[in-house]
């Protein structure tokens, strides 16, 4: 069973002084649940999260923000969907909503998944900003935000705060943006990003008609703030399986993250291991030195979290190799071994990888004036291209790849060597069946930590709080001693 609940899970909606029961805007929460995990002794908490109001598409005066317009051509996560957009469309200029260039689509697919070619068709944002007379109106009213008015006491997202925390921690910014972004395609629904809010239904109309351009606005939904609670990820393996429950996985904000994008990396990561483990196969862990999944997915089941966590590069200790360039390469292994790319493009993603390591190496080996090639590419001002007897058929993906790579050679080689020191550890299992209380050389600090993670392996156990590298060298000798490397 996989539990992914968003903000289901014991939900109460506010909005100024009202509150409810609800696990987003006209659906029901999941009390029960709630009180089921309580039940089998699950340690939870509350957070909260809010939300904008929703607005109708044609009551904004678009001619008063500034377009935002996407990028062209758009920057692809998928190699699949950018090859796509290379082989499948041509260009015409065209003067429409998105106002970039229309894709024509050549091959017409009827993939439900896919309805559109990638890339097509681009909608534009707009931006337009909070004025003195919007924070005036929500200042006017703080007594009334459920926020401030002392209705709501769990933890927020740092990162991304209310309209009202922003004007009461930033009172020396004049102006704030709101980005006014459409909810799809053929949906009348517009996000005003920037504005989610707990304030009274009245306040919200006067706030958000006081922002240029929303002037005439008509609501389809207010805004709205909501608690919820979660489960504390140290209760669970990096599969996301739970410790106390076998074959129960949970994923998304049940354990304590915040929305889309880290939801959607669990929620991977527990849909293939429920698979696996039903199968009989070796569980899938993406490390910390593999993948941002993998930073996230260790923070939380080692740290826990007692503030909806968000993913950031600045998490990953070893980001230097961590690139949305190379993803492709340093995750092959793991997309074969899962089944989730087909032979050909794996041979492809391999073949690319070879021809990358083949023209390094003849690089450093071909000279000219003195130097090597590849030492001629060091140098800031020189490009691949402007080196003599470059292979012109390697695209601009190719071309990316050997340059970062001799250019920054130096700096990627020690970061390699410190993830060979640190795997080391990662590679010493932990018994699951350990007794911390009989390591007596243990500091007490450290088996109570210890006893509450139950550490998978020596490097999990390493970044515990409290945690030092002696209680390491400790519990390694013993694991040695006992046999227990398993």
């Amino acid at each position: 069973v996989i539990i992914a609940t968003g903000t289901f899970l014991g939900g109460k909606i506010h909005i100024g002084d009202n509150n409810f029961p609800g696990g987003r805007a006209d659906e029901k929460g999941a009390d029960e649940l709630s009180r089921s995990f309580n039940n089998f002794g699950f340690r939870m908490g509350r957070l909260k999260t809010g939300t904008p109001p929703r607005l109708h598409r044609d009551s904004i005066d678009f001619d008063r923000m500034e377009i935002q317009p996407g990028i062209d051509p758009p920057p692809f996560f998928s190699r699949a969907a950018y090859k796509d957009w290379q082989m499948f469309h041509v260009e015409h200029p065209v003067h429409g909503n998105g106002g970039s260039r229309k894709m024509f689509h050549v091959e017409h697919e009827s993939d439900p998944l896919r309805p559109w070619p990638p890339g097509a068709d681009q909608i534009r944002c707009y931006l337009t900003h909070t004025t003195d007379l919007t924070h005036q109106i929500i200042e006017g009213n703080l007594g009334r935000s459920a926020m401030y008015g002392g209705m709501i006491e769990s933890t927020g997202v740092r990162y991304c705060p209310s309209i009202e925390d922003k004007i009461v921690k930033f009172r020396d910014k004049e102006r704030h943006h709101v980005f006014i972004e459409p909810e799809g395609r053929t949906c009348v629904e517009i996000y005003p990003n920037g504005t989610s809010n707990s304030l009274p239904e009245d306040v919200q109309h006067e706030m958000i008609h006081s922002i240029p351009g929303l002037e005439r606005a008509v609501f389809i939904k207010p805004g709205y703030a909501i608690e919820y609670d979660f489960l504390d990820p140290t209760q669970l393996f990096h599969t996301l399986e739970s410790k106390i429950i076998e074959n129960l996985f949970l994923a998304g904000q049940v354990n304590g993250t915040t929305g889309y994008e880290e939801a959607a990396g669990q929620g991977f990561v527990a849909g293939v291991n429920a698979v696996r483990k039903l199968r009989g196969e070796p569980s899938f862990v993406v490390s910390r030195n593999e993948g941002y999944i993998g930073v996230l997915i260790d923070d939380l089941v080692t740290k826990g979290t007692d503030e909806p966590y968000r993913m950031f590069t600045s998490r990953a200790e070893h980001r230097l190799v961590l690139r949305q360039d190379n993803a492709s390469f340093r995750l092959v292994e793991h997309a074969e071994a899962i089944g989730i790319k087909s032979e050909l493009e794996l041979d492809e993603i391999k073949s690319r990888m070879a021809d990358v390591g083949a023209e390094i190496d003849r690089l450093k080996a071909t000279f000219s004036n003195g130097d090597s090639l590849a030492q001629m590419l060091c140098r800031p001002e020189i490009s691949y291209r402007d080196l003599p007897g470059v292979n012109g058929e390697f695209d601009d993906e190719l071309i990316r790849q050997i340059e970062i790579s001799v250019k920054y050679e130096g700096y990627i080689n020690r970061e390699r060597q410190r993830i060979a020191k640190s795997d080391k550890l990662e590679y010493q299992r932990i018994p699951r069946d350990i007794d911390y209380d009989i390591i007596t050389a243990l500091r007490h600090e450290s088996r109570e930590k210890l006893k509450a993670i139950m550490p998978e392996n020596l490097g999990q156990a390493s970044r515990i709080s409290g945690v030092n590298p002696s209680d390491i060298a400790i519990l390694s000798v013993w694991i040695k001693k006992s046999g227990s490397n398993a």
